[in-house]
């Protein structure tokens, strides 16, 4: 007997069941489509006083080497001692190049010696190995980042040699480099009788040498920058002379150095208050993207006329490029807070006045108190913390102390939608 099939009663049964599944599908749609949600991301908010910048040093003028082929041994920034070869010159360039090879060679057996060393069992630690080669390759992103390509190829074998070491410190199978440690040891015997200087140029001083000079060393030999005046300060930037003197190269003669800056009431009345407040040290920022920042210490706000004053501080880390820097465009961050950053649209109050925004996740929404750090044209920053606690009084007095829900980095925060409950912020 066959059974027959009513296709209409089975239509309307899908079309029925699709019904079911759709609406609450749409009506979800249609409630996200009302909403207008943002990433909660950190984000650093500061304040800057823009100004114009003198640098300071300890440091002396000093005469350029001189001579036929010459071969400068001292490094741009380097520390030198009193009595130190800052350049070799040589009879003829046949020396002069024999010299560089031998010296090329020599590195190229350092190197070699080091990685073989390395070798032995127990001759490397795991983790300084592994924490050598992560910083170098930090130092790498952070050159391409800025476009700078001075000494990659160099950088780059230091990474190579870093893992290399790494590889022994964790491998079985030891590398061997006692091959090519015995070529280059003979590469070397050829120039025995080659390279030999004819005359040396010897550091009169101790200090951090530079082959160029502004030729201000002299002049800007200031011994007490804090009772400097503002006055005073804008008579020396007047007479600047900011070329670089043919034939002089200097030494910086200590690390620490000081940055003179002129600055008007107001912003000078920002710093004031953050230097009652205990706040010493400041962030400086230099470049156009200020892109090399350092730390200093605020030694002296000297009032002056015309609503000038100046700032003293001091620094206590130099670097070549702090070395040749002499009055530049300099940023002072001030102010400075670290937090979530929420679009002050977001931002509601509940019934006990507190503020907060509400959270999507999945389909759910919640309203999450926050604690405003700092207002700014078009959002705040607000506390960051992985974990928030509340005190609660019970019926019977006594304290809790409970968790409550906190605003979470990538949480999707509602800037628009409708159907919120709680007062909107202005």
């Amino acid at each position: 007997m066959k059974t027959r099939i009513n296709k209409k009663r089975i239509f309307f049964f899908v079309f029925v069941l699709c019904v079911l599944i759709a609406t609450p599908l749409l009506l979800i749609k249609n409630y996200d489509n009302k909403l207008v949600t943002q990433t909660a991301y950190l984000h650093d908010a500061f304040s800057t006083i823009e100004t114009k910048a003198l640098l300071v040093r300890d440091e002396i003028s000093i005469e350029s080497p001189k001579g036929e082929n010459l071969v400068m041994v001292a490094k741009e920034a380097e520390k030198l001692a009193k009595g130190d070869v800052i350049a070799f010159s040589f009879q003829d360039r046949n020396s002069s190049q024999a010299y560089l090879e031998k010296q090329a060679l020599n590195r190229k057996l350092e190197r070699y010696e080091k990685l073989n060393s390395s070798s032995k069992v127990g001759a490397v630690d795991v983790r300084a190995a592994e924490r050598g080669a992560d910083e170098l390759y930090l130092e790498f992103l952070d050159r391409l980042y800025f476009h700078d390509f001075v000494d990659m190829p160099m950088l780059v074998e230091k990474i190579r040699d870093e893992i290399i070491l790494y590889q022994n410190s964790i491998s079985n199978e030891k590398a061997d480099y006692s091959q090519q440690i015995e070529e280059i040891k003979r590469e070397l015997k050829a120039f025995d009788s080659y390279g030999q200087p004819a005359q040396s140029f010897k550091t009169e001083a101790s200090g951090y040498f530079l082959s160029f000079s502004d030729g201000l060393e002299r002049e800007l030999s200031i011994k007490d920058p804090v009772s400097l005046s503002a006055e005073e300060f804008e008579v020396i930037c007047e007479s600047l002379d900011l070329e670089k003197k043919e034939g002089k190269a200097k030494l910086v003669k200590d690390f620490k150095f000081h940055i003179l800056a002129l600055i008007d009431d107001g912003d000078a009345h920002n710093l004031y208050d953050e230097n009652q407040n205990g706040t010493k040290s400041y962030e400086l920022a230099f470049g156009k993207n200020q892109e090399l920042r350092i730390k200093a210490e605020l030694l002296a706000l000297n009032k002056g006329k015309n609503n000038k004053n100046l700032a003293v501080f001091l620094c206590k880390d130099i670097n070549e490029e702090l070395m040749t820097w002499r009055y530049e465009d300099m940023s002072i961050i001030f102010n400075k807070t670290h937090g979530l950053k929420i679009d002050k649209r977001a931002l509601r109050f509940n019934d006990e006045g507190k503020p907060g925004v509400y959270v999507r996740s999945i389909n759910l929404v919640k309203f999450v108190k926050v604690d405003i750090l700092e207002e700014y044209e078009d959002y705040f920053v607000v506390e960051y913390t992985r974990h928030k606690y509340e005190e609660i009084v019970k019926a019977n007095g006594k304290i809790d102390v409970i968790e409550v829900a906190s605003l979470q980095v990538y949480d999707e925060v509602i800037v628009e939608g409708k159907d919120l409950y709680g007062r909107k912020y202005k």
